[in-house]
């Protein structure tokens, strides 16, 4: 019995430490289009804090059609940035942005919202409240088994 106390001790201990952590994945917040007679000209708007020269965005994705660009950049100083793609292909645009340490950001079509990132939206949890409570449950059924 005292092993259980102290199972559950320690859990409710871990309980009171737990915050939830999350992570700063870019996001593509506006996407323009200039038309000039030698092509297009994307703008396109990224949101990214904290920027150091090791957490950045190092390089954004573009698709138009069924063509596929990467635009590998520099180190960002700003929380927002825009930076200027020239296209030749036309058809629907989707630009998304890479973070050094967080990843993909979610797809943006011009005129359109953000898709959710697949791993990452809303954070990740540090230590989530139902595994303590899973985890209690089971080292309870366990002493119950060992009686």
């Amino acid at each position: 019995m005292r092993k259980i106390w102290l199972c559950f001790l320690i859990l409710s201990l871990l309980m009171f430490g737990i915050n939830v952590v999350n992570a700063d994945v870019p996001t593509v917040t506006d996407i323009g289009v200039t038309v000039e007679t030698d092509g297009r000209t994307l703008t396109i708007t990224v949101r990214h804090s904290s920027p150091s020269n090791i957490h950045y965005v190092s390089e954004i994705e573009v698709k138009v059609g069924e063509d596929t660009m990467v635009v590998e950049l520099d180190p960002q100083t700003d929380t927002s940035f825009i930076e200027e793609v020239d296209v030749e292909a036309s058809g629907n645009i989707q630009v998304r942005a890479y973070c050094t340490l967080h990843g993909w950001s979610g797809w943006a079509s011009l005129g359109g919202a953000s898709d959710p990132v697949d791993d990452t939206s809303g954070g990740i949890s540090g230590f989530p409240f139902i595994s303590i409570i899973i985890g209690f449950s089971v080292l309870v059924l366990i002493h119950k088994r060992n009686r």
